[in-house]
């Protein structure tokens, strides 16, 4: 199952490892349930209640559901609540660094299930406020923790 989450094309509709990946859904496995879900919500449906509900069982589970649920949520008008849980998977990886591959994992999978090109994330992520070092970093240099989930955020929502 762990190729599904460095190889997001197995999950494409198209696929033929598809059949699989839905098998293993519906026997309950959790990083099938948080494939699929980051499928429909990133290539069919963004506002996928029961998307976000599989998605949100898969926490526990999965550093990577983790990272997407919050940012995801953010990505969705969410702020408040994907904040929070954007801050409690920083608490749970062990320095920034690894928090930044995990989102750019999580990144390369979606962007290798294929960008659709509809920009329907972007018209809904918003933020309550901008983080208030934002500014202070060079435009190359690495992000501290308060601007993590704005860059992450702003990223999903320029692809989708």
């Amino acid at each position: 199952m762990d190729e599904f989450i460095f190889n997001g094309t197995l999950a494409n509709v198209e696929s033929s490892y598809r059949v699989f990946l839905l098998k293993c859904v519906k026997e309950e496995n959790m990083i099938a349930r948080y494939v699929e879900s980051l499928q429909i919500l990133t290539q069919d449906d963004p506002s996928s209640e029961e998307a976000f509900h599989m998605l949100s069982l898969c926490v526990e589970h999965s550093l990577f559901a983790h990272f997407a649920y919050g940012i995801l949520l953010i990505c969705c008008g969410c702020f408040r609540k994907g904040m929070d849980i954007t801050e409690r998977f920083l608490s749970l990886v062990p320095d920034l660094e690894t928090a930044v591959m995990v989102g750019n994992v999580v990144g390369k999978q979606v962007s290798s299930m294929g960008i659709l090109g509809y920009r329907f994330l972007a018209t809904s992520c918003k933020f309550d406020i901008w983080p208030p070092c934002y500014q202070q970093h060079p435009p190359a240099g690495s992000i501290c923790k308060h601007c993590f989930a704005y860059s992450f955020a702003t990223r999903f929502c320029m692809l989708y």
